[in-house]
């Protein structure tokens, strides 16, 4: 939690960008919002997976937020063949970003709140 919070006070405010719905289908049957990259983010993807905290992914860093996963091949052929002719367009400042845990009923909770910019925690 410390490195977290080191990092953090390091980090800027995160442009967000939102222009498409994609899908990481043949890999996985999940439908995502598809966020451009940015400078900002990039930075802090790389400083959440080094030193203290560094893991080896399996998979290239996508900027994304999950719409659905899990998904049944008709069920997720139905929805993204709908969602993906849709337009999209939306931009955001993130000022945070959480550690979570998961409950044993499988569902996550916020364990801490970080937040970046210079900004004062709660």
């Amino acid at each position: 939690v410390k490195e977290l919070r080191k990092i953090a006070a390091e980090t800027d405010v995160i442009p967000l960008k939102v222009t498409k719905f994609s899908s990481f289908y043949p890999t996985s049957n999940v439908i995502y919002l598809k966020g451009e990259p940015n400078e900002t983010l990039e930075r802090l993807h790389e400083r959440l997976h080094s030193g203290i905290l560094a893991d080896k992914s399996e998979y290239v860093f996508v900027p994304h937020i999950t719409i659905g996963r899990d998904l049944p091949n008709a069920e997720y052929a139905d929805v993204y063949g709908q969602l993906r002719m849709q337009n999209v367009h939306f931009e955001e400042t993130v000022d945070r970003f959480h550690l979570l845990y998961q409950l044993e009923n499988g569902s996550w909770t916020v364990y801490e709140t970080f937040l970046v910019g210079g900004k004062e925690q709660e």
